[in-house]
């Protein structure tokens, strides 16, 4: 069990827009590999897909809210993301290279262990 986010279709600029801003994303354009397949587990509105997408990157998100993935095909139909669970996510094994998730593993009620496998694995 884990806590599931509601976001709104309005967010989804503002959020984009932050990327720039973010702590993270020096550390993201640092470390992550432009040439592999990279996924963004917990991925919300999808503001990190759409950002490395248009800087080049092959990245693809994954969200648990059916909701939430709907606004993101009606804001922008060509984004990768897929509704799923980062408990179990539908890549094989050591088939990513790459993973972004910001602000998901501490909502697990259970802890961080089952997601952060998951994560282990598929890389």
């Amino acid at each position: 069990m884990s806590v599931i986010f509601s976001w709104e279709k309005a967010d989804f600029s503002y959020l984009l827009k932050s990327c720039d801003k973010d702590e993270a994303t020096p550390y993201i354009l640092k470390y992550l590999p432009k040439s592999g397949k990279i996924v963004e587990a917990g991925c919300g509105l999808g503001r990190f897909v759409k950002y490395l997408s248009d800087k080049g990157y092959d990245i693809q998100g994954i969200e648990y809210s059916e909701e939430t993935v709907r606004y993101v095909k009606e804001i922008d139909p060509w984004l990768k993301i897929i509704q799923g669970d980062v408990l179990n996510m539908p890549y094989r094994t050591n088939s990513i290279d790459g993973i972004i998730s910001l602000g998901v593993v501490e909502h697990f009620m259970s802890g961080s262990d089952k997601p952060l496998k998951e994560m282990y694995r598929i890389l």
